[in-house]
């Protein structure tokens, strides 16, 4: 059968009677809040009200969807597509902003988590949404033509005043709320970057909105890396007039671009980007870009670009420390939609032990949150929180180990000497000071004792002591071994 013969609500209506008949409480729960669009290429196109939603969709019940397909004799795919609030909600539960950055660990519900027996109180990803959305109110209504681009839709949640500012990132927060301010004028272009989870996306995204505020004739073009490149592709594929893609890009006040060491080992997109930064930058347009590495880091990044992007201010910003995670979650705990107010307690059980992503920290929080507004009445002990969340710690476990060999591998390779080299005697100055970068950084990164280091390197632990007291010293000599440090430590720490 032909697409052009498949009828939408036809369609629709036999797929949603066939899963009703198999489960009414996921119809219920899930696909009645979806909106059926069009049959495109022997596709079924899929409304839901934001990614979050669609993510989770397809995770837990995209199986179930296809064989309800199948088994109604349809050869169709599916695909999901963000931005359709549900209709009969529409009225009661405020419409959730398409998220641009992955925010699958926000939920954490598990379908099959036994804390989670009682499926018709689970609340769906965009009821959890709410609990934050509702938190934290955007600053200004702005206007969506004026924010262009491929994803136009900038969370009204990625504000200044939603940012929780801590030491590891206040640097960056001033820095780019004085470009927002004066845009064009000061540090130009703008690189900020952090591993995942750090808010650089927030920032990003913030700045569209502020500059807004105080200029509503401002032209800004926000986007996602990976969007710019997708549709650079689809233009050549297409044989579309490059004019059009380029104006898009060129035509602006100011040009945010999310994630952009993707552009890493693409020579056309490279090409193409390098001359759209130099359009702007003449025009002294402001170019603000946010990377998970410094611009020297990322491999396959053409030598004029990371010129380019270093041609004005990098800045980097850190996964927020205890005191900043706490306050993000008693921030969240001051929304008035949340009926269970968590103690202290468990705000700090929590902090301590999810430091990675300030995302999963969040979801961990409405994970708690949950649980305690299905069990009201119940006192919510830390008990029940390392219970609730003892995946998500068992994941920090993992990504905190380091190993002392996995640091001698990676030193070895930073400075292109052989491991060997690091376990031998022979002292010259391009062995002995990555020698000593390995032993400090052991020391840092991992739990072993002094002799348990020196064991490693078949040193005794004095020359260990050494290496820890040196390095900070020649750190603060040379801003190249510094970086060296910094460097192999964020490879080591963010895998």
């Amino acid at each position: 059968m032909s697409t052009a013969n498949y009828d939408i609500a036809t369609v629709w209506n036999d797929v949603m009677e066939k899963l009703k008949s198999i489960s009414i409480d996921t119809y219920n729960g899930w696909f009645c809040k979806t909106t059926p669009l069009c049959i495109n290429d022997n596709v079924l196109q899929i409304g839901v009200s934001d990614t979050f939603f669609g993510d989770w969709l397809v995770s837990h019940f995209g199986d179930l969807l296809e064989r309800c397909i199948r088994d109604c004799g349809y050869e169709l795919k599916f695909e999901v597509l963000d931005g359709y609030p549900d209709p009969a909600a529409q009225s009661e539960t405020p419409a959730v902003v398409p998220q641009t950055e992955d925010e699958q660990e926000q939920g954490l519900l598990f379908a099959d988590d036994p804390l989670f027996a009682e499926p018709e109180t689970v609340q769906t990803p965009v009821m959890q949404e709410a609990v934050i959305s509702a938190a934290v109110q955007p600053v200004v209504e702005t206007a969506p033509k004026k924010i262009i681009g491929i994803n136009c839709n900038t969370s009204h949640l990625h504000t200044f005043k939603n940012f929780i500012v801590g030491e590891e990132n206040r640097y960056a927060y001033e820095t780019i709320r004085n470009v927002a301010l004066n845009p064009g004028m000061i540090y130009n272009p703008l690189y900020i970057y952090g591993g995942t989870g750090v808010g650089k996306t927030h920032l990003l995204q913030a700045v569209a909105h502020e500059a807004l505020a105080n200029n509503p004739n401002l032209s800004i073009r926000y986007t996602p890396c990976e969007d710019l490149i997708n549709q650079f592709v689809k233009y050549m594929e297409q044989g579309k007039n490059m004019h059009e893609f380029r104006s898009s890009l060129r035509d602006v006040d100011i040009l945010l671009v999310d994630d952009v060491h993707i552009l890493s080992k693409k020579t056309r997109s490279q090409e193409e980007f390098f001359n759209t930064f130099n359009t702007l930058y003449n025009g002294r347009k402001q170019i603000i870009l946010t990377s998970d590495k410094q611009p020297c880091e990322i491999e396959g990044l053409e030598p004029r670009l990371v010129s380019r992007f270093e041609s004005g201010l990098t800045q980097e910003i850190c996964m927020p420390e205890y005191e900043t995670r706490l306050a993000i979650l008693r921030v969240l705990r001051e929304d008035n939609s949340i009926k269970s107010k968590i103690s202290d307690n468990i705000l700090e059980f929590i902090a301590d032990n999810i430091t990675s992503s300030v995302r999963r920290l969040k979801g961990a929080f409405i994970r708690v949150t949950a649980y305690a507004n299905m069990n009201k009445g119940m006192n919510i002990t830390v008990d029940h929180a390392e219970k609730l969340l003892s995946t998500l710690i068992a994941k920090e476990m993992v990504a905190k180990t380091v190993y002392i060999d996995d640091i001698q591998r990676a030193v070895a390779q930073y400075f292109n000497i052989k491991v060997s080299d690091i376990l031998g005697s022979a002292r010259p100055k391009n062995i002995a000071e990555p020698r000593m970068a390995a032993m400090y950084l052991s020391r840092k990164l991992t739990t072993h004792s002094l002799p348990e280091i020196g064991s490693s390197f078949g040193k005794n632990h004095a020359t260990i002591i050494n290496a820890i007291k040196k390095v900070p010293e020649l750190c603060e000599k040379s801003d190249d071994f510094k970086r060296s440090i910094e460097q192999i430590e964020r490879q080591l720490t963010h895998h």
